[in-house]
């Protein structure tokens, strides 16, 4: 399940029927990928013993009649989701990551955190790096150690916040514990604070005491309410308390009309589940109780807060009725609400601010304009004023701008599906793989063939074919021809081209989930990804040699292959005739060539050596001769041997890497480098 899938679940609870030209208009993806995520639902339901969606002939979607359980039956389903078998998008993950850092006790590393969200470890890495800055915004330091892992640097109040305006700005619009709760991204997220087991506990203990005081919250804060209880209780429950030193910031808290209603509610808490309650946490509450929205308060005084959290909430309608989630961008949404608070200043003045683009917004975006104009009804029916045209246009661009940017992350997160035809042998199929890693955002190779198999043309007519054999002309009609080196241009191509047919096709499948590339050739359990390290041996490391050329370079690195018993001795032969025959594909990246053969050509096992020379040599490779770099490899499993080579392109992509390599003088300490290398960059 994900996210899209996940969506037309719930309005089909919802509304016991969908149209499949309806949902393709409001879910911006073709008919064919819906059809395509019912039929792996099917799958998911069927394997749960649960009720099926059919599409009948007319194209509307149903679910099958089950009994009166059956919501309780697919709540239970969504519960029982986790990060195996939900799918997280980019955004999905780095907030469920920003959420599990925000509430770590302690370090946590990245190797950790990829087995948790089962995701690989390079894409955590790179969430994180984003993480740093998205943490620093909001006055929070995400700290970083060799060995230990990451850990959030912040007073408790800023985590608190920042866990608070996660939950709200992510959560269903409709209470969790009702419709909410077949939302397995909220449930994932929720869980990250140990929701279960305190939720329901908590509602109902606030419930009660609204009617006790006779002060009722609106819906909306009613929902917040309860997620600053939860992170709440889970904060005590772990020892995290609030300092009395931000009692200057709340003022008198004993004399507001909100400190009984917060004294009654957390005195209950703390018997629930066990805890002290410090009077910070009831004072701090008084503060969280004074910022929301009522429809009956015990108190005639108006707060001046209700304003702003109606604006939140109708910022909230808005976007969740567009589908729109803000994920960590606090910034834009609290750039809306200035929007607005300025709107109703203009708005209380008798100023009217016009909008020069406003009837080709009106043209441009009906739908929006509509959406909003009906949102806004709660705030006016406060104001008792009618919010102009033309500010309503103001409040669309910004809503138009978010789908928009949308629109454009979707089709980032689109790869293209490739098919990789070659003509060579397993060996330069895997440099091939290794080099189109640079690619993998733009596309997904999804198969490797040989042209003889080529015979189900049908099937990969709607794919990139990325060839190193010639075709006849219109034979297949999105064919590159490249070179098996992959030069500069030849990948440059390869993107081009993909990026158009992104652009031209609606019905590439919206994410690519895999972090490897392929299906069947990127697969490999971790057991079987071998790092460069690993197929290193001391012995299999010489530093500073001499050679005259590539092929005593080329040989000098067989040899010592041979001489742990990873090669025959036919196999050094075998690498020198590959590259007289094939040229210099083997250099891969300036400085490094990885020669290699066919495992039919005596290789034994898998394993690795290096040769560090004391001058370069030339392997008539343009781009990236000079080489000082000769990795011979002897190439078993045809998956495994790709990690390595795209780590080793990682690594020497790293000018302070190649740095600390070139200072090493002994193999031991060449080889311990790289061990850390490439857990530090790859």
């Amino acid at each position: 399940m994900d996210k899209r899938s996940n969506q037309i679940l719930n309005q089909l609870l919802k509304e016991g029927e969908l149209e499949l030209k309806e949902a393709s208009k409001q879910y911006q993806v073709s008919e064919r990928i819906i059809r395509r995520k019912i039929k792996e639902l099917n799958d998911e339901l069927r394997a749960n013993g649960l009720a099926l969606i059919d599409i009948n002939s007319e194209g509307v979607l149903r679910l099958e009649d089950r009994g009166e359980d059956l919501r309780e039956q697919f709540r239970q389903f969504i519960k029982e989701n986790n990060f195996y078998t939900y799918h997280l998008s980019k955004n999905e993950r780095k907030t469920i990551l920003a959420m599990l850092l925000l509430n770590a006790d302690e370090y946590v590393t990245a190797a950790w955190i990829s087995e948790y969200v089962s995701t690989s470890r390079n894409t955590i890495i790179s969430d994180l790096n984003d993480l740093k800055d998205w943490f620093q915004k909001n006055n929070m330091n995400l700290i970083s150690q060799v060995q230990k892992g990451y850990v959030v640097h912040a007073s408790e109040g800023d985590i608190r916040s920042g866990m608070l305006k996660l939950l709200e700005l992510n959560l269903d619009e409709e209470k969790y514990g009702m419709m909410g709760a077949y939302h397995a991204f909220g449930h994932l997220l929720l869980k990250e604070i140990q929701y279960q087991g305190c939720y329901e506990q908590i509602q109902r203990i606030l419930k009660e005491e609204e009617t006790r005081h006779d002060c009722f919250l609106s819906d909306f804060s009613f929902s917040v309410a309860v997620y600053e209880l939860v992170i709440l209780v889970n904060r005590i429950k772990k020892g995290k308390t609030l300092e009395h030193e931000r009692q200057k910031e709340w003022g008198s808290t004993v004399q507001s009309s909100k400190y009984p209603l917060s004294r009654a509610v957390l005195d209950r808490l703390g018997r629930e589940f066990s805890f002290q309650v410090p009077e910070a946490e009831v004072e701090n509450f008084v503060f969280c109780l004074r910022r929301k929205s009522y429809l009956k308060s015990g108190t005639n005084n108006v707060d001046q807060l209700v304003i702003p959290v109606l604006i939140g909430e109708v910022i909230y309608r808005i976007t969740s009725r567009f589908q729109i989630n803000f994920y960590l961008d606090f910034a834009l949404y609290d750039l809306l609400v200035d929007h607005m608070k300025s709107a109703i200043y203009r708005m209380a003045s008798g100023e009217v601010l016009e909008n020069p683009f406003r009837s080709e917004i009106e043209k441009g975006y009906p739908e929006v304009f509509s959406v909003v104009e009906e949102c806004l009804r709660p705030l006016e029916d406060y104001l008792e004023v009618k919010v102009p045209r033309d500010e309503v246009s103001f409040l669309v661009m910004y809503i138009a701008s978010m789908l928009e940017r949308d629109k454009l992350e979707r089709m980032k997160e689109q790869r293209v599906p490739a098919v990789l035809v070659c003509a060579m042998g397993r060996g330069t199929v895997q440099l091939m793989l290794a080099k189109l890693k640079q690619l993998e955002d733009v596309i997904h190779v999804t198969d490797v063939r040989s042209a003889h198999e080529l015979k189900d043309m049908e099937q990969i007519k709607d794919q990139l074919v990325i060839t190193t054999v010639p075709f006849q002309e219109g034979e297949l009609p999105n064919l590159l021809m490249v070179t098996p080196m992959l030069e500069q241009d030849d990948l440059y191509r390869i993107r081009r081209k993909a990026t158009k047919l992104r652009e031209n096709w609606s019905d590439i499948p919206e994410e690519s989930r895999r972090d490897e590339i392929g299906n069947n050739i990127g697969s490999e359990t971790k057991a079987e990804r071998n790092f460069l390290a690993e197929m290193l041996s001391a012995d299999r490391i010489e530093i500073n040699r001499e050679a005259r050329d590539w092929e005593e370079g080329v040989r000098a690195a067989g040899q010592l292959l041979y001489d742990s018993g990873a090669v025959s001795y036919e196999y050094i032969d075998a690498m020198v005739e590959n590259i007289r025959v094939n040229g210099s594909y083997v250099v891969i990246y300036p400085g490094i060539a990885i020669p290699h053969a066919e495992q039919e050509k005596g290789a034994i096992r898998e394993a690795a050596s290096l040769v560090r020379l004391k001058t370069p040599v030339v392997f008539g490779n343009s781009e990236n001769d000079p080489v000082s770099y000769i990795i011979g490899l002897s190439i078993l499993n045809s998956n495994s041997i790709n990690c390595a080579i795209y780590n080793l392109v990682r690594m020497f992509g790293q000018e302070e890497a190649k740095r600390q390599m070139e200072a090493q003088e002994t193999p031991e300490e060449l080889i311990n480098t790289i061990r850390r290398l490439e857990h530090q960059y790859c």
